[in-house]
């Protein structure tokens, strides 16, 4: 399956009815013209905006986890070569 294919299938693409039109009917977008740069283009934008999406929830998740964690073990992180201390 094509990007723009799982873009669009998750929601993160939305096309113009008759470009999305074209596309469902299986044509032939023409090469280096204005409807296939801008597939293209949105295609990139789409696919960066899902993994900053995907980033910012494995941060979120491993700050709750780390949270979890302090909490559990009633330590801190300190950083540095010093490691962990309670």
């Amino acid at each position: 399956m094509r990007a723009q294919a799982v873009l669009r299938s998750a929601g993160v693409l939305k096309l113009a009815p008759p470009l999305a039109a074209k596309i469902d009917a299986g044509e032939t977008l023409r090469a280096g013209g204005e409807e296939e740069v801008a597939l293209r283009a949105a295609t990139v934008v789409g696919a960066c905006l899902s993994l900053a999406a995907t980033a910012a929830v494995l941060m979120l998740s491993s700050s709750c986890m780390l949270e979890l964690w302090r909490r559990r073990c009633g330590r801190v992180w300190q950083g540095g070569a010093g490691g962990l201390s309670s």
